[in-house]
C-alpha cells in the first residue's frame, strides 16, 4: 500500500517540512566542516547524525511509522560503512597520482552506485529490522561501533600542528558556493517526496547520505590543507565513523517508541508540538552523546601496534 503524506492535503505544511529538512540540513554539513577542524574524531561520529530521519519520522503518518523505521534502521550501519570505505581508500587512490578531486569524486561515484542498488534492493523487498529485535539491534551496533573503534588505530582527535582551526566566518565564507551547492542538491533529491512511494522506500529516503558524501568531499578537497594535514583529518575521521550509526540508530529507535507514545496521547496540533520538543530534545541527546564518546575515547589508550 502506498503512502500519502500530509502535505498531500496541506500543500503549505508540504513547504515547511521540505524548508525545515533543507535548512537543518545545510546547518549539520556546515557543523561537520567546522568540527573536522577542531576535533575530526567528533565530526566522524556525525557523519550519520540523524537529522533528516529525525524530520521524516516526525512528519510521517503514526500508523506506518512502524514499517518506516524498520527500513531506516538499516541505514545507518551502511552509510558509516560506505563513510569508513571512503576514508580507508581515499589515500591510497591519491597515491595513485589522481589529485584530490577526481580521486574523490571517483571513489564517491562508485559508492553512491553501490548504495543505489543496496537502496533499491531495501525498498523493493521491504526489508527491516522487526519491532520485536529493535533493542537487541541497538546495543549489538553499540557494542559492534565501540569494538571496532578501539581495535583499529586511533589517532588524536586535534588538527595537525601548523593549522589553526579556522573560524567559523572564515569557514562560510571560503565554502559559500559549496554551501549553496548542497542546499540545492538536498532540496533537488527532496523533490521525490512529493510522489507516493511505500513506507520501505520513504525509510530509505529518510537516510540518504547526501550530507555525510558532500562532508566528506569537501574535507578531502579542501585547498587550504597540505596533503599531510588532509590524511591526518581524514584518519581522525575514520576512528570516530564507527560509533557514529549506533548513536543513529539509538535515537531512531527511541523517537519511535517516543512517537508511538504521542500518538496514543494527542493529535493534531498537540502531536506535532511536543514531537517537536521531542526532536530537538533527541538532538541534543545525540549531539552529548557524541561529546561523551569522544572524551572516553581521548582517555583510551591507544591499541598495539
Amino acid at each position: 500500500m502506498l503512502l500519502r503524506r500530509r502535505r498531500e492535503r496541506d500543500p503549505i505544511g508540504g513547504m515547511i517540512e521540505q524548508a525545515a529538512k533543507v535548512l537543518v540540513g545545510t546547518v549539520l554539513y556546515v557543523a561537520v566542516l567546522w568540527a573536522a577542524r577542531r576535533n575530526p574524531r567528533a565530526a566522524g561520529m556525525m557523519l550519520t547524525f540523524p537529522t533528516l530521519n529525525g524530520i521524516t519520522m516526525l512528519v510521517a503518518q503514526p500508523a506506518e511509522l512502524g514499517a518506516i523505521v524498520g527500513t531506516m534502521l538499516l541505514l545507518p550501519f551502511i552509510n558509516g560503512l560506505f563513510c569508513a570505505v571512503f576514508l580507508a581508500a581515499f589515500a591510497r587512490v591519491v597515491r595513485t597520482g589522481l589529485a584530490p578531486a577526481a580521486a574523490s569524486g571517483l571513489l564517491l561515484a562508485a559508492i553512491v552506485a553501490v548504495w543505489l542498488v543496496a537502496g533499491w534492493l531495501i525498498s523493493r523487498n521491504a526489508w527491516g529490522v522487526p519491532a520485536a529485535d529493535r533493542t537487541v539491534y541497538v546495543c549489538v551496533t553499540a557494542l559492534g561501533g565501540l569494538l571496532l573503534t578501539l581495535a583499529l588505530p586511533a589517532h588524536r582527535a586535534r588538527s595537525p600542528r601548523g593549522s589553526p582551526p579556522p573560524p567559523l566566518r572564515q569557514l562560510l565564507r571560503r565554502n559559500r558556493s559549496r554551501i549553496a551547492l548542497f542546499a540545492i542538491a538536498l532540496a533537488a533529491v527532496l523533490v521525490v517526496d512529493d510522489l507516493r512511494y511505500s513506507p520501505a522506500l520513504l525509510g530509505v529516503l529518510a537516510a540518504l547520505p547526501l550530507i555525510p558524501f558532500f562532508s566528506l568531499h569537501t574535507i578531502a578537497t579542501d585547498p587550504d590543507l597540505s596533503p599531510d594535514m588532509r590524511r591526518a583529518e581524514l584518519a581522525t575521521m575514520a576512528n570516530g565513523v564507527w560509533l557514529g550509526p549506533a548513536v543513529a540508530i539509538a535515537f531512531i529507535v527511541g523517537f519511535w517508541r517516543w512517537l508511538a507514545f504521542l500518538a496514543g496521547h494527542a493529535d493534531g496540533g498537540r502531536y506535532l508540538f511536543a514531537g517537536v520538543l521531542s526532536l530537538l530534545a533527541g538532538w541534543a541527546l545525540c549531539i552529548a552523546a557524541i561529546w561523551a564518546c569522544e572524551k572516553l575515547l581521548n582517555r583510551a589508550p591507544p591499541p598495539a601496534a
